[in-house]
């Protein structure tokens, strides 16, 4: 499945995004606050690059949010309340 929040991508769906359950784990580490595109099949994830601050780092030269592209075990996964309440 491929998920992004970037209207014109194939991935694009609004629904899924307003869906706060929704999670995205890049080699089982949450990434869902950086990621603006994940695609399971090819094990990629479009990522919001951050500065030393932890802030998206902005590009002098294109005047935007620099961007990298990870590869790995790309899983979009719905976390359940349930299963936060069991753990505790």
């Amino acid at each position: 499945m491929r998920l992004s929040c970037k209207k014109g991508d194939p991935g694009f769906s609004d629904a899924l995004i307003a869906d706060r359950s929704l999670h995205i784990y890049l080699d089982g580490k949450d990434i869902c606050c950086v990621c603006h595109t994940a695609d399971e099949e090819q094990g990629t994830a479009h990522v919001y690059m951050l500065n030393d601050e932890g802030k998206k780092y902005y590009d002098p030269e294109t005047d935007d949010v620099a961007q990298e592209i990870l590869t790995g075990w790309v899983e979009l996964k719905h976390t359940d309340s349930e299963e936060h309440s069991d753990a505790a």
